[in-house]
Formats: structure tokens, C-alpha cells, sequence
């Protein structure tokens, strides 16, 4: 059993429960965004050795092709620069701690955009290092194709006001395919504006992770883990273990 103390109050954790999206190999199920590629496994093989136990091999050794950025993924500013911090320059504090939900799900955005009013309550959350945000995304199916479908993006006005008023969030999760407008031309200012590359010039020590799958959790306060993979390259998979807090 676990404690944890926040704001001054004692909390027990509850089971972790994992919101990331999954590939379902045996039903060809996953999803998808942007038209990339879609994720296939090939057995290695070589002269001495066959990675399929269904030809003879004694173990099955699998060759995965994926693209992190069509399933849930974690992304640092290494996305937009190649000198950009990597993840192995973000803390894993940063990756880990008191998270705040915000469930939009109910809400019908205007122009698929997600503005700062819709995000006020946050002024009471001024020592969170780590924001959610659902969406009626997390309501479909998980592996539903965005692709060309002009999903939910966040207004990058208010990922600039996020990152001036807020600087204590160094993770932000959400269940969009990603922060910025499908076809934008390029521009991507909202994550621009949230790794804060107009004040460093490789941007924060900070992660957004987008494709994440909330179905069935509330607004609300939980302790949060991340577990990516160790690979320093501009997106990489991982999962997400939300868990619930108890007052004790």
C-alpha cells in the first residue's frame, strides 16, 4: 500500500490504471494519424538462427516497424529541432508526480479549438507539474483513425498564456493525435510556444505526450507515471499509469 502527502493532506494510491492507446496484433486493430505508417512486425532471421517458432525457431524474435507519432507517445523539443533537448535531458521527476484531469468531453468546440476559457479552473492548480486533458476522443474507440478528420487542436494562444502563467507544468497529456492543427502549414506554434524555444534556443526540459485514452476517468487529482523508452530521437512510445488518490 502506498501513501502520499500533497498540499498538506495524506492521500493512499489507488491500483495504476493504464490510459494509452494499444496495437491489438492478433485482430489487426490500431490506430492511427496523420497517414503514417502503421505498425507491422517481421521474425529476424539469418542463416544461423530463425526468430519464428512457428518455422522451427526455438524463440520468437520479432523485427518491429512503428511510427511513435500514430499511437500514444511521448515528444520533447528534440521534435522540432534536432539539437533540441532530448529525452535523455528531461528529468524523470518531470515524468512522474501529482497530475491534475481536466475532462473535456462534453464540450463542443468551436472551430475544433480548445481555448484558455475553457481551462480557467486551473488557477488553483499553480504547483501542478502535470495536466491531462480529456476530450470526447477518449469516448471512441481506441483505435480510431484520425487521419484527415481535422480532430481537436489546442488554440496556440492559449498554449502561449499555458506556458507564461504556468511554468511548474512540465508534462502535458492529452488524448488529441497532437496539440496543433492537423494541416497548419507547418507553423506548429503551440508546441513552439510550450517548449519555450523563443526563450531557449532548444527549447524546455519539458514533454508533451499526445494519443492518450482516458475513457472512464474524471476531473480530477491522481498520481501519474510514465514509463517511455530509453531512445533519444523525437517521439518514442510509452505508457501511462494514472493512479487513483484516496484521502486518508
Amino acid at each position: 500500500m502506498l501513501f502520499l502527502e500533497y498540499n498538506d493532506k495524506k492521500y493512499k494510491l489507488g491500483e495504476p490504471r493504464s490510459i494509452s492507446r494499444g496495437v491489438n496484433i492478433k485482430q489487426n486493430l490500431q490506430p492511427n494519424a496523420f497517414d503514417l505508417t502503421k505498425f507491422s512486425q517481421t521474425a529476424f532471421q539469418n542463416q544461423f538462427f530463425t526468430g519464428d517458432t512457428g518455422k522451427g525457431g526455438s524463440c520468437n524474435v520479432n523485427i518491429l516497424n512503428f511510427t511513435p507519432h500514430n499511437l500514444t507517445h511521448i515528444e520533447t523539443p528534440m521534435h522540432l529541432k534536432k539539437e533540441g533537448i532530448g529525452l535523455d535531458e528531461i528529468p524523470r521527476s518531470n515524468l512522474m508526480g501529482v497530475s491534475y484531469l481536466v475532462d473535456l468531453s462534453n464540450i463542443s468546440f468551436k472551430d475544433n479549438c480548445v481555448k484558455k476559457e475553457h481551462i480557467e479552473q486551473l488557477d488553483l492548480l499553480k504547483d501542478i507539474k502535470i495536466l491531462i486533458v480529456k476530450t470526447k476522443y477518449s469516448e471512441l474507440d481506441q483505435y480510431f483513425d484520425f487521419s484527415n478528420t481535422n480532430p481537436i487542436h489546442f488554440d496556440p494562444k492559449f498554449m502561449e498564456w499555458l506556458t507564461e502563467n504556468f511554468p511548474n507544468i512540465k508534462l502535458l497529456i492529452t488524448d488529441l493525435p497532437s496539440i496543433d492543427k492537423e494541416n497548419d502549414g507547418g507553423k506548429l506554434l503551440g508546441h513552439k510556444y510550450y517548449f519555450n524555444f523563443n526563450e531557449h534556443e532548444r527549447g524546455d526540459k519539458k514533454a508533451i505526450v499526445e494519443l492518450a485514452y482516458c475513457k472512464g476517468v474524471e476531473s480530477g487529482i491522481y498520481y501519474t507515471i510514465l514509463t517511455p523508452s530509453k531512445i533519444d530521437t523525437d517521439a518514442i512510445l510509452t505508457d501511462i499509469f494514472l493512479f487513483d488518490l484516496f484521502k486518508n
